[in-house]
């Protein structure tokens, strides 16, 4: 996915970006959700640069993404939860663009550098136990089944952090209301 190139063709385009990728689709998403999840890997006290070409790509339609319940999920090397904090103040900086935008949720797994390594920490039934104070319609599936979907999207970001892939997916939650 492309960065913004702050061109604002969106602007005289209605909402249509100049770059022809995923965005269009996951801002959709992200439009027509109830809940949002960031999810990012520490990187030098900061997103990474996908999730960050993520939320800079909203600028298109940004009005439009309103009334939004937020969870914010993040995977790091190092043991000090506060090597957390500008990354989490990232995941603010965002809500705080979003109209109605409630926080509901934060998860910092840290002490996970290893590929799997999460597998072994309390992140993954913190995650669970997260989800399934998500109100339905979100979580349709008893038992918290959009969390445990999340459960193992934590394993792939931190199997990501390691290879330098990418900190934004898509949860398809069972209503489709859920984007990550």
């Amino acid at each position: 996915m492309a960065p913004c190139s702050g061109c604002y063709y969106c602007s005289t385009h209605g909402g249509a970006c100049v770059h022809k990728d995923d965005m269009a689709d996951i801002l959709q998403k992200m439009i027509d959700a109830d809940v949002i999840v960031l999810a990012s890997p520490v990187y030098f006290y900061s997103i990474s640069a996908q999730l960050k070409a993520v939320i800079d790509r909203t600028v298109a339609r940004w009005l439009e993404v309103k009334n939004k319940e937020f969870y914010y999920i993040t995977t790091m090397a190092d043991e000090e939860k506060a090597s957390a904090d500008t990354t989490l103040t990232c995941f603010r900086g965002y809500a705080d663009c979003v109209e109605g935008a409630v926080e509901k949720g934060v998860l910092v797994a840290s002490g996970v550098y290893e590929p799997g390594a999460v597998r072994n920490t309390s992140a993954m039934a913190q995650a669970y136990e997260m989800g399934r104070h998500v109100p339905w319609p979100c979580n349709r599936q008893p038992g918290g089944m959009l969390w445990a979907q999340l459960h193992q999207n934590l394993q792939n970001l931190t199997r990501k952090y390691c290879s330098g892939g990418c900190g934004a997916e898509r949860i398809n939650s069972p209503s489709g209301t859920a984007a990550l």
